[in-house]
Order: structure tokens, then sequence, then C-alpha cells
């Protein structure tokens, strides 16, 4: 599949589909080995086609990033998220952590991420999420 005809648009939602599907096979337990490598191999391909046109042409990038963010309802660091290294991630000072994947977490700042609407949703408080330190 060739990235360079989508829309930045399109290739965000493209990630964050893959990222639902993900994160649904990892709750559910399910999916198959090959499945997943193929997920992320996609995922890692999307990546890496943002981060090429974001080198190629920085302003232009960061103004579509931050419209299809205002188009979702999420701020653009929570877009970005997964782009960011841990480190980079680490800055950002979550509060709230998935209690199965510790990858997932949130600031508490702007929009609720799905998983913690979920884990809402499933009769759970947002404070059984809360990082202790």
């Amino acid at each position: 599949m060739d990235l360079r005809a989508y829309s930045m648009e399109k290739l965000i939602e493209m990630r964050r589909a893959l990222d639902d599907q993900l994160n649904a096979d990892h709750e559910a337990g399910s999916g198959d080995p090959d499945s997943l490598n193929e997920l992320l191999q996609r995922r890692r391909a999307i990546d890496d086609e943002i981060a090429a046109r974001h080198g190629a042409d920085p302003r232009n990038t960061e103004h579509q990033l931050r419209d299809a963010a205002r188009k979702w309802g999420y701020a653009l660091s929570e877009m970005l998220t997964g782009i960011l290294s841990p480190e980079e991630r680490r800055a950002q000072h979550p509060r709230y952590q998935h209690p199965f994947d510790p990858n997932l977490d949130w600031s508490g700042v702007g929009p609720k991420p799905d998983w913690v609407l979920q884990w809402e949703a499933s009769g759970h408080s947002v404070e059984e999420l809360r990082i202790r330190r």
C-alpha cells in the first residue's frame, strides 16, 4: 500500500483505527500473533510516512495535525502520543494509566481517551486509574 497517496488527515485516521483494533484485541485477549505483527507493521509504516512528511514540510504538517485533532475533539499532544518516544511521553506527566496496558496513559487534560470512557462505562471510577507516586 502506497501511503503517499493519502492525506495527512486520512493517515491519522488510519493510525487511530489501527490503535483501536490493537486495543480491542488486547482487551479481548484475542488475535493471532501474525495478525498482531501485521497491524504493528502497518502502524509503523503510517508513523514513518507521517514523520517523513513532517521532515519535508514541518509547518504544513503541524497545521494539518492541529486541524485533525480539533475535528476529532482531541488535544494535539494526545494525537501524537503514539509517535513520541517514551522519554517525551513521560515528560507529559500522565496522571492515569490503563490497568492492563502500561503503554496507555492519560494526563487528565483534554478529552478522555476511549479506554478511559470504556473503563467508566463498565462501572469503574477514573480515580481507580490514577497513578500513585
